[in-house]
């Protein structure tokens, strides 16, 4: 089999999902924000990003992407995977179809087809575009706006955080999402109430520049994008 490691990231105690248990050695859970949480790891092989090269405390305002920060900057501590994904506690790609179609130049994603634009969703779901103009000067100085301008105006987006990459690619994401972490993290309002939906705006700006990262990339064809079911248990929904 070929060697996959998928992190799951975890904020809060939860039953052990099923789909960990009957996939041993692929799954590694992780504690989101260790460094600011009173929570202990609560599944087996549970581990903290709060160790070694870490931005944990973060995790308040850019929510996985501590998690994600922290696997790329200790990647040898998941065993150096040929191939690397990210899950959610309570949401999870098709394994066993992503199992069977692992490939360098293909990324398995959770793909959201909308009525609205991918603009005009962030607009209404986000609604404050003074921190969306920061993040649009970061992509004009990058020379991506023409690029980010049709991701803006398209109708598809790879969501959720939920991705499986061969590491090359995930290393190249995480390269790019760097430069807007570096840079966020001097607008953010440390006075906002932790954890709410307005201190973690810049985290939805992560997640739309992950959906970017991959759909520009699919479309100068650097790489596949394969989509893959989302598998959400019945007891979750989109508020935990």
């Amino acid at each position: 089999m070929n060697d996959l490691k998928i992190i799951v990231g975890c904020h809060k105690p939860y039953y052990y999902p099923d789909i960990i248990k009957n996939h041993p050695g692929i799954f590694i859970p992780i504690l989101c924000g260790a460094a600011e949480s009173n929570v202990e790891p609560f599944w087996p092989g549970m581990i903290r990003d709060d160790y070694f090269d870490n931005i944990s405390w973060l995790n308040p305002y850019y929510s996985e992407y501590t998690c994600l920060y922290w696997a790329w900057k200790n990647y040898d501590m998941i065993g150096n995977p040929e191939y690397f994904g990210f899950a959610q506690y309570h949401r999870f790609l098709d394994i066993d179809n992503i199992l069977k179609d692992l490939d360098p130049n293909k990324v398995h994603v959770f793909i959201n087809n909308t009525i609205l634009s991918n603009y005009d969703h962030y607009s209404i779901s986000e609604g404050n575009l003074d921190k969306f103009d920061i993040m649009y000067s970061i992509i004009k100085r990058l020379g991506e706006s023409d690029s980010f301008d049709n991701f803006l105006n398209d109708h598809f987006l790879p969501s959720c955080t939920l991705f499986v990459a061969h590491r090359d690619v995930f290393f190249k994401l995480m390269e790019f999402l760097n430069i807007f972490l570096q840079e966020f993290c001097v607008h953010i309002n440390f006075s906002s109430q932790k954890y709410s939906r307005d201190c973690r705006y810049f985290s939805f700006m992560l997640e739309r520049l992950t959906g970017y990262f991959f759909l520009h990339n699919y479309e100068i064809g650097a790489i596949k994008l394969i989509g893959q079911h989302l598998i959400t248990d019945q007891w979750s929904n989109y508020n935990t």
